[in-house]
């Protein structure tokens, strides 16, 4: 009967899943965090800059893991070898 419901749902235009937008871009992610951004670059370590910031480890490894796809992505247009695949991940 859910199933149904569900299926009826979608077939008369119902939109499932997440709202668009939902997901925010890595530039605004960094542009929110700034502190974090110049205490990575300053070399501090995932558990000083949770105490110094006191934001989660998780906001603070995505926040390294962008900063890190930006250096590989600034070092490689650098030398111009950057293939469409590269570049569509890491948009």
């Amino acid at each position: 009967r859910m199933k149904r419901g569900y299926e009826n749902f979608r077939n008369n235009g119902g939109q499932v899943g997440r709202k668009v937008g939902y997901k925010k871009s890595d530039i605004s992610i960094l542009l929110e965090n700034d502190k974090i951004v110049e205490l990575l670059k300053l070399g501090y370590s995932v558990r000083s800059i949770m105490t110094l910031s006191g934001k989660s480890n998780g906001l603070i490894m995505k926040v390294k893991k962008i900063l890190q796809n930006l250096e590989v992505y600034t070092f490689l247009k650098h030398f111009k070898v950057i293939s469409y695949k590269l570049i569509k991940y890491l948009g």
